[in-house]
């Protein structure tokens, strides 16, 4: 159920801010449901101001272009467009990638994004066929000299790297290593992260962070949930419960909970 405050949203004082991946896109049925396009751009064309807030590096083009919105954050805020102008970018040092290289494990698939290029220790693993359709692939080697943009390990050594990883270098940004991604790890720079690039967003729009209602299901989402003037925990994770305002099951219960919202905006 809606909160009554929604009952007379004023549409040019509002922001929905949406993680991606599990939030907007259901990672069981690989796809956003159909619905959540009609109700974004009917959100989007009231005058709500609408935010993506991802870790990925980019959104597909396939879901992007049907995702209407004033600004995106990707990278976990490494990255911040208003209006697709890059407004923020944050990288990591060339110091802190070849330490954090030197403590993953050597079997761990490694792989960094930079501004340009997917680098991996496996250029020609499936992952790297995936990223190939959106980014030049090169060997991790020829890191050296890249700006780049967030760091990702996945192997089973995860949370004791993500253990070092803080006690070694405590100034960045760590994600993931624990439920619903135990063995997947994100290394953003200190300013890199969620709630970092939703306070710029809001401020940018004009919104204040009591005006925004925030959508997210996992740990990189904690901080911004917590900032939110309504937070919205899509999914189960426990550690999510308070910072939560409510709680929907899946991403396509935000069919009802948008339909529900919208039916109170005042234009």
């Amino acid at each position: 159920m809606q909160p009554e405050r929604y009952n007379k949203v004023l549409v040019s004082t509002h922001l929905l801010a949406f993680d991606f991946d599990g939030t907007l896109f259901d990672e069981h049925e690989q796809q956003v449901p159909e619905a959540l396009y009609g109700l974004i751009q009917q959100a989007f064309d009231a005058g709500i101001r609408i935010a993506l807030i991802t870790g990925r590096w980019e959104l597909p083009p396939e879901f992007l272009a049907r995702l209407p919105h004033h600004a995106r954050a990707t990278s976990n805020g490494g990255q911040v467009r208003i209006q697709d102008e890059i407004h923020v970018q944050h990288l990591i040092s060339q110091e802190d990638v070849e330490k954090v290289a030197r403590l993953t494990h050597t079997e761990a698939e490694l792989y960094a994004f930079s501004t340009t290029h997917f680098f991996t220790r496996a250029p020609q693993g499936a992952r790297s066929q995936r990223w190939s359709r959106y980014l030049p692939v090169k060997p991790l080697e020829e890191l050296v000299g890249a700006k780049v943009m967030k760091l990702n390990v996945d192997h089973i050594s995860v949370p004791e790297l993500k253990s070092t990883l803080s006690e070694h270098l405590p100034h960045l940004t760590l994600t993931g290593g624990q439920v619903p991604y135990e063995h997947f790890l994100t290394i953003t720079p200190t300013q890199a992260n969620k709630a970092e690039a939703l306070k710029y967003i809001a401020s940018t729009l004009g919104v204040g962070l009591k005006d925004t209602t925030v959508f997210g299901d996992s740990d990189n989402d904690i901080e911004m949930l917590r900032l939110a003037g309504h937070a919205v925990q899509v999914g189960h994770m426990p550690y999510l419960q308070e910072v939560s305002d409510e709680q929907v099951d899946r991403p396509a219960d935000l069919v009802a909970w948008l339909q529900n919202f919208l039916a109170g905006v005042k234009v």
